[in-house]
């Protein structure tokens, strides 16, 4: 081998060895990117799993607060109802009263002779 093939095998080394030191430098600056992304995605999920459990527990608020409110509903709607009943029975038995005292007026004006 001469020294000129010599020579062309270490140009052609040498030139390998370049591309591969600058294929090395990039790919230690794309890790280093990688890095820093898997970083700044694990601070997002760590805030979205605060986010969640902030969320978790207003949501079990406002639960435990529309029970409370529907339950007073219900509660009104209830007690409404048992007056209505109260009042129609009442209705019925001052209708009765007011039959049978019609009933004795009329008896007292046929007894009477007032017709």
């Amino acid at each position: 081998m001469t020294q000129r093939e010599r020579d062309q095998i270490l140009n052609k080394l040498l030139e390998i060895v370049t591309v591969m030191q600058n294929d090395v430098s990039t790919l230690k600056k794309d890790v280093s990117t990688l890095k820093k992304d898997v970083s700044n995605l694990k601070k997002d999920v760590s805030n979205l799993q605060k986010e969640t459990r902030n969320l978790s527990k207003s949501i079990a608020v406002i639960e435990v607060e529309h029970g409370r409110s529907i339950q007073l509903l219900v509660d009104g709607q209830v007690s409404i109802s048992e007056k209505l009943d109260s009042f129609e029975n009442r209705f019925v038995s001052d209708e009765k009263e007011l039959v049978n005292h019609s009933n004795r007026i009329w008896n007292l004006e046929d007894h009477i002779g007032i017709a």
